[in-house]
């Protein structure tokens, strides 16, 4: 399956605080199945990272994808991401 975002709108929102940013995503998606063809579907995400310190942060989001453009919760695609950076 082959997933592509379209016009999607990013918007970085800015900080919570200080060392804390967050963002979100949401926009149309065309998804095309081996031998089924191309649908129009939503997609979307939305995240927050924390810096600990200035080599260290955190990060975290969340993610769906819509199956037949229905919101429905026993067919709504979501997906979490969480991880650790190190800069040096």
């Amino acid at each position: 399956m082959l997933v592509f975002n379209l016009l999607q709108s990013q918007s970085l929102l800015g900080d919570l605080a200080e060392n804390v940013g967050y963002y979100v995503q949401v926009g149309p998606s065309l998804v095309n199945v081996d031998g089924e063809g191309t649908e129009n579907e939503f997609s979307g995400k939305a995240g927050v990272g924390v810096e600990m310190t200035e080599q260290l942060s955190v990060y975290g989001e969340v993610s769906f994808l819509t199956e037949g453009q229905d919101f429905d919760s026993e067919t709504l695609n979501v997906g979490t991401k969480a991880g650790v950076r190190f800069t040096f």
